[in-house]
């Protein structure tokens, strides 16, 4: 696999959602035709929650640059994560 290159401009939508620890915030990053990267910022910094978001969407963020469709991510193991339904949701507002 080889990492692709990022452009210098992306277009990206951002996604707020309300959940049980503050508010989420989902930005997806596209180039001209897939998603290149993912980034989610909880409301309440510092905790261990949000560690876990930042390691997770880093995560993601990779498998994208490697070339990883957004659609081959699951989350069947963990339910309580729903950034395909987000990433769905960015990408209908972004039409």
């Amino acid at each position: 696999m080889e990492k692709h290159k990022r452009p210098k401009q992306v277009q990206s939508t951002t996604v707020k959602m309300e959940t049980g620890c503050g508010h989420l915030y989902v930005t997806v990053g596209r180039d001209n035709v897939k998603i290149i990267e993912l980034f989610a910022t909880l409301g309440k910094a510092g905790s261990c929650i949000t560690a876990q978001n930042e390691a997770l969407t880093r995560a993601i963020s990779l498998g994208l640059k490697y070339g990883i469709p957004a659609e081959r991510f699951r989350f069947r193991k963990v339910p309580n994560i729903y950034f395909r339904n987000v990433i769905k949701e960015a990408l209908s507002k972004e039409n």
